[in-house]
């Protein structure tokens, strides 16, 4: 058995897998974190299950320390923490300093692409921040697009606007808002499919015609909704083979790596 650790800017995931299959699964607000005791509760249900290895992507060093010691004493085991790589999984990285991608990025990379069947793939992360990385058939990863989440856009709106003021996001959808709340929910989807319609357009040109596009992140879901709802009147449609939204695309990651340590 593996514990997948996916520990992010605002949320600490874990799984725990054992020949691909997903025995238990949780999580917690980073800031419910107070200190190594706290992962007692996030832990709970393994109900003495042991696993033989800890692996980790992490964004966020700060809770690391406590994670470390908790799995230290409580399990034995000293997590792994994955690094990006040049070329892994048959994806080759598209940066030239490497060390400047989030793990996170490089993980759902290697994950969609694993289970892309050699298609290409346009890979979108909406979380804290939303990330559009397009690779090609061949695995070769053509760089990317990092843009503000919602909330980040929100916070910016509500900071420095006097009358643009809305206590959440709305569901929103793609038609124009007549109302402040209707408008600012409706323009910052709008915002994000704009960054995911022009990778499209990059992938066409490039030739694609056989295209698998995998939505994460906790606004992935209902981004890949607006997607799915505007890609009919669109002229791209025809290279995209199906859209996907899978929940756990880092976690599978980390589960890819630990696949072969």
């Amino acid at each position: 058995m593996n514990l997948e650790v996916d520990m992010g800017n605002t949320r600490f995931k874990w799984r725990l897998s054992e020949h691909q299959e997903v025995i238990a699964r949780g999580g917690i607000a980073n800031t419910k974190i107070l200190g190594e005791e706290s992962f007692d509760s996030v832990f709970a249900c393994l109900d003495g299950r042991q696993p033989v290895s800890v692996g980790v992507a992490s964004v966020s060093s700060k809770y690391s320390g406590y994670f470390d010691s908790w799995c230290q004493k409580k399990l034995k085991l000293t997590p792994r923490y994955f690094d990006v790589s040049k070329c892994d999984f048959g994806v080759v990285n598209g940066y030239s300093h490497i060390e400047q991608m989030g793990i996170d990025r490089w993980l759902a990379m290697l994950a969609a692409y694993s289970q892309s069947k050699d298609e290409a793939c346009l890979v979108v992360d909406c979380g804290s921040a939303c990330t559009v990385d397009m690779i090609m058939s061949g695995g070769q990863h053509l760089g990317g697009y990092i843009v503000p989440g919602l909330q980040l856009m929100r916070e910016a709106l509500f900071r420095d606007t006097d009358r643009v003021k809305l206590d959440a996001i709305d569901g929103g959808g793609l038609f124009p808002g007549k109302t402040t709340q209707d408008a600012v929910s409706s323009g910052l989807w709008v915002m994000l499919l704009g960054a995911v319609n022009l990778s499209l357009e990059r992938l066409s040109q490039q030739g694609v015609d056989n295209l698998y596009i995998v939505f994460t992140g906790g606004d992935g879901k209902h981004l890949s909704g607006l997607f799915n709802q505007q890609l009919l009147a669109s002229s791209h449609n025809q290279i995209v083979s199906r859209v996907e939204f899978k929940a756990e695309l880092v976690l599978d990651g980390v589960s890819l790596l630990l696949s072969k340590a």
